[in-house]
């Protein structure tokens, strides 16, 4: 089971099926990486490969650390900007999840997903339409 944050679910939606060099031309893009051979671009394709396996289990969260996040370039170097105000004063180290009411609480929302159970791939692919 993969701890994961709504909003990284909606990235999964637009990015899976695309050839990774064009996700790693998107990190570029959007600065979370200065050249394609960083290695958050392999974990991405490691995450978007989970979402083939239609029993892979997500629990979903919202704000806070998850499986994303452990290695996003942005966030070491404290430059994220889908964080709430409170979670950019908190000790990224020591991080627990915490309140977001930002993205992932719209598409909790949006999509009447359920922060207490556990999907699979396939339940949540058919929620979120890819």
């Amino acid at each position: 089971m993969i701890k994961i944050r709504v909003h990284h679910v909606e990235a999964a939606k637009i990015w899976l099926g695309q050839p990774i060099q064009e996700v790693a031309q998107d990190l570029i893009q959007n600065k979370y990486i200065s050249e394609s051979k960083h290695p958050f671009v392999s974990m991405l394709s490691h995450y978007l490969g989970l979402w083939e396996d239609v029993s892979q289990q997500f629990k979903l969260q919202v704000g806070g650390l998850d499986y994303i996040c452990r290695s996003c370039p942005k966030l070491k170097r404290g430059d994220c900007d889908s964080l709430s105000q409170e979670e950019r004063i908190v000790d990224v180290a020591s991080w627990t999840p915490g309140q977001d009411f930002g993205r992932d609480s719209e598409l909790v929302a949006e999509h009447r997903l359920d922060i207490h159970r556990i999907y699979t791939a396939s339940e949540l692919r058919d929620i979120m339409k890819f």
